[in-house]
């Protein structure tokens, strides 16, 4: 199932089954979301995509490793400092 959704890098489909992720498993499932978003910020530059990433990796911070998920922040918003819409969009996420 986890390959299915790392083939599939659709985030409906990913949260329509990823009860069915054993617990072990999750911090592979965060990575599929990562990847998911690192792909989304590079192919669209506008406000309701980031506002979408955002809302999404506030969302895994109450499921998947915390730590990991504002690590990944942080390295967005040094590769995209430029971006200040997109900078907005992440201040919902804390730094630490």
């Amino acid at each position: 199932l986890l390959r299915v959704l790392t083939l599939s890098n659709n985030v409906a489909l990913i949260d329509e089954y990823e009860s069915a992720i054993p617990q072990e498993l999750k911090s592979q499932l965060q990575k599929i979301y990562f990847s998911i978003i690192t792909a989304s910020l590079e192919s669209r530059a506008d406000r309701s995509n980031y506002r979408l990433n955002a809302q999404l990796l506030k969302k895994m911070l109450g499921r998947y490793d915390k730590a990991a998920t504002i690590t990944f922040t942080n390295l967005l918003r040094d590769r995209y400092k430029l971006r200040k819409a997109l900078l907005e969009e992440l201040s919902m996420i804390p730094n630490a």
